[in-house]
């Protein structure tokens, strides 16, 4: 029985010795596992460190790993990485970069944008300069967040990509300066052009100054003579009519209005002949004289009722000169009027602005401004037609440019036409623009000459006629106004299309140069 139970109790130890053996190869095995895995990660790590060195020996950078405290830098590792390929004294930037750091100048700046970036935990861009050996030299660093108290900062040098920046910086300077002395030229070459359309009208604008300057002196000629030799004639007259026949006279006066414009002498002679005939069948006498007298101050009708009355007719050149005193006084409001007309054009069209600034236009007016200035050639056999928009919005602009841009589009119309013919001016609105269309019934552009009417210098004109360079101008001002220029042309019929935007162009655009 005793024998039973040692048996079982070897057997029971047996058992528990051959599990404790499992177990304990399980632990080893479990051992070496780990011991495996830690040398595997220890040889990565090894292989790690082998590149991150190799990557430090490889930049020229400056890299420190920088720890803070709250309220100053703490420590500043300085990893190898490899200077000398780029300066003699590498120490030199390290203890100056370490040293910034610490330098009451830079110090709390520095701090602050560390602190920025541990705060926000994004890292930032700035650059910073450090004299070296006597040398300004800038870098650009790089600060990143490696945990809440640690940076890593990352200096490159940028001395290569200031000295670009500076050489840019200086050619844009001399490009800016190039570009306003190229402006410059531009608007005196535009006033250039405009001057020389206005030699082309010299004589055309003085004729028709001195059109109204002769009709001024004429009038005034014929008033001085009234004054000097026939008022107090007439005024002695006058006193012997009895006060009926008085009012009679004032009353005829009063009616009598001077055809406006003035009959032609065609007309004069057309009225007189019909005067004379019905005169001559009522029997009257001297038909043929108060024919002439009533053609020249306009009556249409003679005064029947008065020659009835008064059988002597000095009233009736009593009326004359008083009627004639009258049309002197107004031509020569009209003529003034007119003088002062053309004068008024001529300085809006030479006026140069140089303010630069935009102002409003009304684009009606400054097309009879044009209008004006061309009125000698115009009277010579152009029939102008009209038709004008009414209650045009005001046009934001150069009124001044604008004014260059009819006068050399109407100017080139008249000279298609040889001055005979029929120019057509045409102003409309859109929701965004207003359009002007100009149009002539010249011989046309040919088709082979249409693409390059608006080319620099180019010009089918003889010499000495013209300089090439008006359409081309005419462009650059309407796309310095945001808007555009079409053209159509066949026989009989050209046509120009200015249209520019309403309000101000949200980019200005500068008149290019010449060429471009």
């Amino acid at each position: 029985m005793a024998r039973q139970e040692n048996q079982v109790s070897v057997r029971g130890l047996q058992q528990r010795l051959a599990q404790q053996e499992r177990e304990l190869a399980q632990v080893q095995a479990q051992l070496k596992a780990q011991v495996e895995e830690r040398q595997l990660i220890a040889q990565q790590l090894a292989t790690s460190e082998t590149r991150l060195r190799g990557i430090l020996a490889a930049m020229t950078d400056v890299v420190l790993v920088i720890h803070v405290a709250p309220s100053q830098i703490d420590e500043i590792e300085i990893a190898p990485t490899h200077l000398s390929t780029l300066y003699d004294h590498e120490l030199d930037w390290i203890n100056e970069t370490v040293a910034a750091f610490f330098a009451p100048e830079t110090a709390r700046l520095w701090f602050d944008i560390i602190q920025r970036v541990l705060t926000d935990k994004e890292g930032t861009d700035f650059d910073y300069s450090l004299t070296l050996s006597g040398q300004e030299i800038w870098f650009s660093a790089r600060i990143s967040p490696l945990d809440p108290k640690t940076v890593i900062w990352v200096a490159r040098d940028i001395r290569d990509r200031k000295e670009a920046e500076n050489q840019l910086q200086q050619k844009n300077q001399l490009l800016e300066r190039t570009l306003e002395e190229l402006q410059l030229m531009q608007n005196e070459l535009i006033q250039s052009e405009k001057m020389s359309a206005l030699g082309q009208l010299v004589a055309s604008i003085a004729h028709e100054i001195n059109t109204p300057l002769g009709i001024i002196s004429s009038s005034g000629r014929v008033l001085e003579t009234f004054w000097q030799e026939s008022f107090a004639k007439l005024l002695n007259i006058w006193q012997g009519y009895p006060p009926d026949q008085r009012g009679q006279l004032l009353a005829l006066l009063q009616n009598i209005q001077p055809p406006s414009p003035p009959l032609s002498t065609r007309e004069q002679r057309q009225l007189r002949r019909h005067l004379t005939r019905s005169l001559e069948a009522l029997g009257i006498e001297e038909a043929a004289l108060v024919a002439r007298i009533c053609s020249e101050i306009g009556l249409r009708e003679p005064p029947l009722a008065l020659m009835a009355q008064m059988s002597d007719l000095t009233w009736l050149d009593w009326i004359y000169q008083v009627v004639t005193m009258r049309i002197s006084t107004h031509n020569i409001a009209i003529a003034t009027d007119r003088a002062a007309k053309i004068v008024f054009a001529l300085k809006r069209y030479a006026h140069s602005d140089q303010s630069g600034v935009r102002s409003p236009l009304d684009v009606e007016s400054s097309l009879e401004t044009v209008l004006t200035l061309y009125h000698n050639q115009i009277k010579q056999g152009v029939t102008v037609e009209r038709q004008y928009t009414p209650d045009l919005p005001p046009l934001l602009g150069y009124p001044d440019e604008l004014h260059q841009v009819w006068g050399n589009l109407i100017h080139n119309a008249l000279q298609a036409m040889q001055n005979r013919g029929e120019l057509r001016i045409i102003t409309r609105a859109t929701p965004t623009a207003i359009e002007v269309e100009i149009t002539d019934s010249g011989p046309g552009i040919p088709p082979e000459v249409l693409p390059q009417i608006f080319k620099p210098f180019f010009t089918t004109k003889v010499a000495g006629e013209g300089s090439g360079l008006g359409l081309d101008i005419v462009r650059k001002i309407v796309d310095r106004h945001g808007g555009e220029i079409t053209v159509t042309s066949e026989p009989g019929c050209t046509m120009f299309t200015v249209s520019l935007p309403l309000g101000e162009p949200t980019e200005e655009r500068a008149i290019p140069a010449l060429g471009n």
